[in-house]
């Protein structure tokens, strides 16, 4: 398995821990993230965990194709878009979040393989549906959560709003919920 932007490793240690027959490879570029990862990789003495501190476009096309059983992205960081963007008739293009991903994503899984994504960002939401939706490999996916493509957590958001709002919010993108 595969967690694309890992961060410091939380999900990921934890579900490598449950699964120890798994092999889980972290991809994530930011070394002060790598470190922590790693650090909680080495106190949970966990040997099915790889860490790979490169970009996802870079690591990706290393991983052998039609290898992994399931890729995760969680949580990405949200592109700076406009409402405009994202009625377009094409996904924008560019950054982190850009067809190309979806194609190394795809790449990289077993014919059957999972690509989970997941995110509490509306904005990314679209942006990645409209990204798959879009890529030429789009007819032989399925959503378990029907044409949608996506369900609502069930889970409240916090009272300040999530990780994202405040980034957004400090960019003057988002009102403050504070």
């Amino acid at each position: 398995c595969v967690e694309v932007g890992a961060g410091a490793g939380e999900w990921l240690v934890a579900q490598a821990a449950a699964h120890r027959g798994a092999a889980w490879v972290a991809i994530e570029p930011q070394l002060d993230r790598v470190h922590q990862l790693w650090c909680k990789v080495q106190l949970r003495r966990l040997n099915n965990v790889h860490i790979c501190a490169a970009e996802a476009a870079t690591a990706l096309k290393l991983l052998p194709a039609a290898a992994v059983d399931a890729v995760h992205l969680r949580f990405p960081y949200p592109p700076p878009l406009e409402l405009r963007d994202l009625t377009a008739d094409a996904p924008p293009g560019g950054g982190f979040l850009a067809a190309s991903l979806i194609t190394d994503l795809l790449r990289a899984l077993k014919p059957g393989g999972e690509l989970h994504l997941v995110t509490n960002e509306p904005a990314c939401c679209v942006l990645l549906l409209a990204l798959v939706q879009a890529h030429p490999a789009s007819a032989q996916l399925r959503s378990e959560h029907g044409e949608a493509g996506f369900a609502r957590s069930l889970e409240a958001p916090g009272p300040h709003g999530s990780f994202f709002d405040a980034v957004l919010a400090e960019r003057g993108h988002r009102k403050d919920h504070s």
